[in-house]
């Protein structure tokens, strides 16, 4: 985090979806081209040392061209969003949002895939997103934090001065504080004994992938409502 002109700038790295494309060409279809192509010894272990050293390859090439770094400020007026070029010095694009325009903030997020919503009028909305495989040490939960407390601020100005229209208000609510988010997790919990239990092994991938599920939602209630 920075300071331009007295005002608090944050550094962040979203990632780029289309880059998720080369992960999948370096780290897998590559790899298995050259097995299938050159490899005539069905040696399991070297089908996995070649394919996990791909894999490595790819998760790092990914990470170097496909996080995007934003620079973020605002102020009671505005927000603004300078999309940087790789080596930070040069302001590829910008786009700049009326506080006038934002009704509502969201940061409800599963397990580390972190979520910067603006719900914005005309129904309309203005996200980023930053997946936690490919995280850098940037200042996205700052961000939030620092912006949760801007909209409580800002909310309490706007009630205790009559002058100010109260529909500028910016609507937030924490999903994992809210009794519907207790009542899932109980539920997730009674629903995690049942397929425990009551599992069939012949969907047993589809039992771990679900339990995979729904632990991620237990342990994600757990961590949010600790933090509070």
């Amino acid at each position: 985090m920075t300071k331009n002109n007295n005002k608090e700038s944050y550094l962040i790295y979203r990632l780029n979806s289309r880059y998720l494309l080369l992960f999948f060409l370096v780290g897998w279809l590559i790899p298995l081209i050259l097995i299938v192509s050159f490899i005539e010894n069905k040696n399991f272990v070297l089908f996995f040392v070649i394919i996990a050293i791909f894999m490595i390859i790819a998760y790092y090439l990914t990470k170097k061209l496909g996080l995007q770094p934003i620079k973020i400020h605002f102020d009671s007026e505005k927000i603004v969003f300078q999309y940087l070029s790789n080596n930070l010095g040069k302001v590829k694009k910008k786009k700049m949002i009326s506080m006038n325009y934002i009704k509502g903030f969201s940061d409800f997020n599963f397990g580390r895939h972190q979520t910067f919503k603006l719900k914005l009028i005309y129904n309309s909305t203005f996200t980023i997103y930053k997946n936690g495989y490919w995280n850098r040490n940037d200042d996205f939960e700052i961000l939030i934090r620092d912006f949760k407390n801007f909209i409580e601020t800002q909310n309490s100005h706007e009630i205790a001065d009559d002058k100010i229209n109260n529909n500028r208000k910016i609507e937030y609510k924490d999903f994992f504080q809210t009794r519907n988010a207790t009542i899932l997790f109980y539920l997730s919990i009674g629903i995690l004994i049942l397929m425990i239990f009551k599992g069939q092994t012949k969907n047993f991938s589809s039992m771990i992938l679900a339990i995979g599920g729904v632990l991620g939602y237990i342990g994600t209630y757990l961590i949010k409502k600790k933090r509070k």
